[in-house]
């Protein structure tokens, strides 16, 4: 690394370090690598350098704002190199966080969130690295420990640093941190751990892998090596008899799973949360197997580089959900200042023959809609698409039979199941501004496009040997490659001519009241 931090820093700003090169900030520390990350540089991207230093007051809205002080970023390598706290992520299992003892403009705690084994770039190639993947002033700091403590994530602490450090955030060290001794390495960031469970209820003192039972026999509690822990809770039936209603498991990293059972054993509800509390994961089932839901969710981090801004806000704000019955499938994806919701639904072979979605922005006001048709054949290829802005776009197979003679297939083929019913004959795109693209395939391989103007004039005709004609020479072209006469725009027009849907989506809003961000920038998944 040549130069220091300060330096690299102040070339980014400037405009001045190489364009897509990630930024060296230091070797990475001995207290990381006793950690368990692996040796070499820890780096971060420009952009992130860029959005640490941007000030809210000057910032436009596509951009990220942390406000971070500069003598701060100045000093991170030894921030880095020195931290008062060091925690496993409860969120990525390949990355750890960093509390410093030095507060943002806000007065928060900055925290450095690392990956270990991570990809950068220098001089336009790529490098194994750790990488910085954000830092920022930490919202709801208290609960943040307090989180941590609970799933047995510190790894390191100083008890100076950080006892100075909770107390000027105005709340006191937490107790169980006094029986480990300050400045050493409570244990590696990969290893499995046991989470510190409510009210200290230990399911493993008589050792691991053993079933606590109740006198009668029924277990009512469980815990194995790797950190699993598992309750069992019953329930009388009417006519007396108890069974059992309800289990939750535990694991290393915090994740939980509580599943409801009726009186015949059947599954009535699986819920799943993530380290934080947060559903992730819901089914419900009537029992007979008639009726089923599924709901998944999948929430920001609050670590990574693109969704730091809104990490004191990761309660809130989903990725995406998931919803699924037997037919129907439902999704909405949530971005930074808007949200995409989508519908699909299938028929009893399952096919697709809706998907639509909405787009929603500012004040869930409705920015887009769109939705699909789609038409099958006896042998489930998709034949036609119709959306609802005017495309329709259709397909034509060979016959069976015209493929078997082509390929001069026998008896014995077709019954071994010899795939003849899938070869594509021509593809008809009729766009919604009027242009139409007719693509037709041989048997052997070679293929030719014609593409009509709106207005009905050929415009492009691209030939089996791959060559394009444009304007005049297409229509020549065309002929004289022997295929003959092309067919008139009317013919083509006729030929993919269908009815457009007449059930358009439902703007209805249908995101449950959920926010969908306020206003940085769209991003797609």
């Amino acid at each position: 690394m040549q130069g220091t931090f300060k330096e690299r820093v102040a070339q980014v700003v400037s405009g001045e370090y190489k364009d897509f090169d990630t930024v060296p900030v230091c070797v990475t520390p001995q207290l990381i690598r006793d950690i368990g990350f692996s040796d070499g540089e820890i780096v971060m991207t420009q952009k992130h350098i860029r959005n640490c230093l941007a000030q809210e007051e000057t910032a436009t809205d596509k951009e990220h704002h942390h406000n971070l002080p500069i003598d701060f970023m100045d000093s991170l390598p030894q921030y880095i190199e020195s931290p008062a706290m060091v925690l496993s992520s409860l969120t990525q299992k390949d990355s750890i966080v960093l509390v410093t003892d030095c507060k943002d403009k806000k007065d928060r705690p900055i925290i450095v969130a690392l990956k270990n084994n991570g990809i950068g770039r220098s001089n336009g190639r790529l490098i194994s690295c750790n990488v910085l993947t954000s830092t920022y002033g930490k919202d709801s700091f208290e609960s943040f420990i307090n989180n941590s403590i609970k799933q047995n994530g510190v790894l390191y602490y100083d008890n100076k640093k950080s006892r100075n450090l909770v107390v000027s955030a105005g709340f006191q060290l937490p107790r169980v941190l006094a029986k480990y001794d300050s400045n050493i390495i409570i244990r590696r960031f990969d290893e499995i751990v046991n989470p510190l469970s409510e009210n200290n209820l230990d399911f493993s003192p008589d050792g691991y892998g053993t079933t606590l039972e109740r006198p009668d026999g029924k277990p009512f509690a469980y815990a194995d090596s790797d950190g699993r822990q598992k309750t069992y809770e019953y329930s009388k039936a009417e006519d007396g008899k108890e069974y059992l209603s309800k289990t939750t498991a535990t694991f290393s990293d915090g994740r939980s799973e509580i599943t409801d059972y009726g009186e015949n054993g059947a599954v009535l509800g699986i819920e799943r949360k993530d380290a934080e509390g947060r559903t992730t994961y819901k089914y419900s089932s009537d029992g007979i197997g008639y009726h089923a839901h599924e709901v998944s969710y999948e929430y920001y981090d609050g670590l990574s580089e693109y969704w730091d801004k809104y990490a004191d806000r990761s309660e809130e704000l989903y990725k995406s959900v998931h919803e699924k019955t037997r037919d129907k499938v439902e999704e909405r994806g949530y971005y930074h200042d808007t949200a995409k919701e989508g519908w699909r639904e299938s028929d009893e072979r399952g096919n697709i023959t809706l998907s639509r979605y909405n787009v929603y922005g500012v004040n869930d006001a409705v920015q887009y809609t769109s939705e699909i048709r789609y038409g099958y054949d006896r042998y489930n290829n998709t034949v036609s698409e119709i959306d609802s802005d005017g495309g329709v776009y259709k397909t034509e197979y060979y016959s069976p039979s015209e493929v078997r003679d082509y390929f001069c297939y026998d008896s014995e083929d077709y019954e071994a199941g010899a795939r003849d019913y899938d070869s594509v004959k021509s593809k008809v795109s009729r766009y919604p501004d009027g242009r139409i693209s007719v693509k037709s395939y041989s048997l052997d391989g070679k293929e030719t496009q014609l593409d009509y103007s709106a207005d009905g004039n050929i415009e492009h005709y691209r030939d089996t040997a791959g060559n394009s004609h444009y304007g005049f020479s297409a229509q020549a072209a065309y002929v004289k490659s022997a295929v003959g006469a092309p067919p008139t725009f009317a013919e083509v027009a006729a030929a993919s001519k269908a009815a457009r849907p007449t059930t358009l989506i439902n703007n209805t809003k249908k995101n449950d009241g959920k926010p969908t961000g306020n206003g940085t920038g769209s991003r797609g998944r």
